[in-house]
C-alpha cells in the first residue's frame, strides 16, 4: 500500500498506552514501539525515538512502499489512498496561541521537509491510561486482557511535559473508561485547572456512563471535546454494550450539550459507530440522531483479538460479508444513512459509511462467485480428500501448546465424548502435524473447504477453528463464509494464496471455559 503524500500521524501525534506498554505514532501502528516508562523521562525521549525516527523515514520517501508497521494500515482502508490521519494539518487554525501556531507550523516544516529529527513537539498527546472500564461490550478487545493488564499511565508523569503541551492542540484522554480510574480523573482535573493549557483542547474518549457526574468540573473548560462510543441507538445499543442503559445515556450525552450551549461554549461531540451486523437496522436511526443533536459520526470495520472470536464471527460483514443476509434489504439501510449524512455535510462520515458498504458488496459477490465454483468442484473432485480421519484418533499426533498452569487435570484427555480441550491460558491452543496442499499451477486462486462436526453432548462448547500455514499466518481470510451451521457442525471456504503448499489446524477455546475438538473434519481442495 502506498500512501499519495505519506502519512502525518508521525509528525502529529505521539500515543502512549500503559496498559499494552508501548509508545508509538498512532493506535494503528504495527511496527516496533518504544516501551511505556512511569520514569519521568522526556518528550524528547519519544518524540525523537529511532523507533518514531523509522516511521517517519517511510513516510517521507514517496516512491517507497510502506512497511515496518505502516503496510496496509487499518485507518487508511475505507479512506484511499489520498486520505489524510490529520486532514487539517497543513492549515492552521485561528483560535490558537501564538505557542501554538509556532509548534504547528513547525510541525508543517519538519513535514514537508522530510525530517525525521524534529525541532516541533507533538501537536496531539493521545493517552490510553488503562483497561479499566465498567461495561463489558461484546466487541471489546480489552475485556479479555483487563484482570491481567492493570496498569495505569501516571497524571505526575504526563504533567512533567506542561512545557511541550503548552503547543499541542489537543490533549486526548482514553481508556477502558477515563472516569473510573483515578490517574485520568487527577489528570483532566490538571488540564482543566491549568491557565497555561487553557487554548489547547481536551478530549474525553467515554462510553457515556459517568461524565455527567463531572459536569462542574468539565464546565470550567472552554475547549472541550467529547467522544462517545455508541455504535448505535436504542436496544440494540444495550445488546452491544453490556451493562449500560441507552436512556440514561443518552441523557447525559444531551445534558452535556445543553451545558456547552448555556456557557456558550462550542463544545464537540463525536459519535463513532463500529459498523456490525446488529447495527444495520438502526443505520438511519443513528444518523439522524446524531444530525440531530449536532454530533459528528464516524464509521469503522471491526478489528479482532484474542477473547472475542466469538462476536467477530458472528457480527464482523466485511471479514463474513455472507452476514448480511440475515438482515433483509440490508443495502438500504446504508444507502439512505450515506444520503442523509451527505444531505447534511458531513461528507467524510458518509464517505466511511459507503466505503464499508462497497467493501460489504464486493465481497459479498466474491463469496456468492466462489461457492458456486466450489460446489461444482466439490462434486469433481469429491474422491480427492486431502485430510478426513475421524473420532478419537483424528488428533494423534496432536501438539498442545500451553502457556498456563493445569490445576491437576490435563489439559488434553480422551473421552467417550471426543477430546476435550481444557485451557490454562487465552493463549493456549492446539495444532495438528501439517497437511500438504497440491500445487495447481493453472490456478488463479486456491481453495479449500473444511467441514467440522462436533460431538452432540451439549455440555462442553466447541472449540475455535484456524488453518495456518507453514510461515505461520492465519488463513482464515476475509472471502470465507459458511454454506451452512447448526450449533455442532459448520462448512466453511477459504482462500489460500496460490504459493501455500501447507496448512494446519489450530484449535483454541473461547473462553476459560473446557472445549471439545471437533470429532469429524474433512478438508478438501478445490481446484
Amino acid at each position: 500500500m502506498k500512501l499519495k503524500n505519506g502519512c502525518n500521524a508521525a509528525w502529529y501525534e505521539l500515543n502512549i498506552s500503559s496498559a499494552d506498554d508501548c509508545v508509538a505514532p498512532c493506535c494503528y501502528y504495527a511496527g516496533a514501539k518504544d516501551p511505556w516508562s512511569n520514569d519521568a523521562l522526556s518528550v524528547e525521549d519519544y518524540w525523537n525515538s529511532p523507533n518514531m525516527q523509522t516511521v517517519r523515514r517511510i513516510n517521507s520517501e514517496p516512491e517507497s512502499e510502506l512497511s515496518a508497521g505502516c503496510a496496509n494500515c487499518y485507518y487508511f482502508r475505507y479512506k484511499g489512498e489520498s486520505g489524510s490521519y490529520f486532514p487539517d494539518f497543513l492549515t492552521p487554525q485561528e483560535d490558537i496561541s501564538p505557542i501554538q501556531k509556532s509548534n504547528w507550523l513547525a510541525a508543517i516544516d519538519d513535514y514537508r521537509a522530510g525530517r525525521t529529527v524534529l525541532r516541533s513537539r507533538p501537536l496531539r498527546y493521545y493517552v490510553n491510561f488503562g483497561f479499566a472500564c465498567n461495561l463489558y461490550c461484546t466487541m471489546c478487545h480489552q475485556v479479555p486482557r483487563r484482570k491481567t493488564l492493570k496498569r495505569q499511565v501516571s497524571s505526575d508523569v504526563l504533567l512533567k511535559w506542561k512545557e511541550s503541551m503548552k503547543g499541542a492542540l489537543d490533549i486526548t484522554v482514553i481508556g477502558g473508561e477515563p472516569f473510573v480510574m483515578a490517574e485520568a480523573v487527577s489528570f483532566i482535573k490538571a488540564v482543566i485547572d491549568e491557565p497555561e493549557l487553557e487554548q489547547v483542547q481536551l478530549t474525553i474518549c467515554t462510553n457515556g456512563t459517568m461524565h455527567h457526574k463531572y459536569m462542574d468540573l468539565l464546565s470550567r473548560k472552554r475547549k472541550l471535546q467529547l467522544t462517545v462510543s455508541l455504535d448505535t441507538i436504542g436496544a440494540e445499543f444495550e445488546k452491544i454494550r453490556i451493562g449500560a442503559s441507552w436512556k440514561a445515556i443518552e441523557r447525559h450525552i444531551l445534558e452535556f450539550v445543553e451545558t456547552g450551549k448555556r456557557l456558550g461554549y462550542s463544545w464537540k461531540l463525536q459519535t463513532p459507530c463500529l459498523v456490525l451486523k446488529s447495527n444495520i437496522c438502526r443505520l438511519v436511526d443513528f444518523v439522524d440522531w446524531a444530525i440531530e443533536h449536532g454530533a459528528m459520526p464516524g464509521f469503522y470495520d471491526f478489528i479482532n483479538a484474542r477473547g472475542i472470536e466469538k462476536t467477530f464471527e458472528e457480527e464482523n460483514l466485511i471479514a463474513h460479508p455472507y452476514l448480511v443476509e440475515q438482515v433483509p434489504d440490508w443495502e438500504s439501510y446504508f444507502l439512505e444513512a450515506v444520503a442523509r449524512l451527505r444531505g447534511n455535510g458531513l461528507i467524510g462520515a458518509a464517505s466511511q459509511l459507503d466505503s464499508l458498504r462497497g467493501a460489504i458488496q464486493e465481497r459479498l459477490g466474491r463469496w456468492k462467485s466462489g461457492m458456486t465454483s466450489v460446489d461444482r468442484l466439490v462434486q469433481i473432485t469429491s474422491g480427492a480428500e486431502i485430510y478426513n480421519k475421524k473420532g478419537k484418533t483424528l488428533f494423534a499426533a496432536l501438539q498442545t501448546n500451553i502457556y498456563g498452569t493445569s490445576a491437576g487435570a490435563e489439559p488434553v484427555s480422551v473421552s467417550e465424548d471426543g477430546l476435550l480441550f481444557r485451557p490454562t491460558h487465552l493463549n493456549d491452543h492446539l495444532s495438528t502435524q501439517y497437511i500438504d496442499i497440491p500445487r495447481s499451477s493453472a490456478a488463479k486462486e486456491k481453495w479449500i473447504r473444511v467441514h467440522c462436526v462436533w460431538p452432540g453432548n451439549g455440555s462442553n462448547g466447541a472449540c475455535k477453528l484456524y488453518l495456518q500455514d507453514d510461515k505461520f499466518n492465519t488463513l482464515e481470510c476475509a472471502e470465507s463464509g459458511a454454506s451452512e451451521a447448526t450449533d455442532l457442525e459448520f462448512v466453511r471456504h477459504f482462500q489460500l494464496p496460490v504459493e501455500t503448499t501447507k496448512v494446519r489446524i489450530v484449535m483454541t477455546a473461547r473462553s476459560m471455559e473446557p472445549v471439545y475438538a471437533p470429532k469429524e473434519v474433512l478438508i478438501e481442495r478445490l481446484g
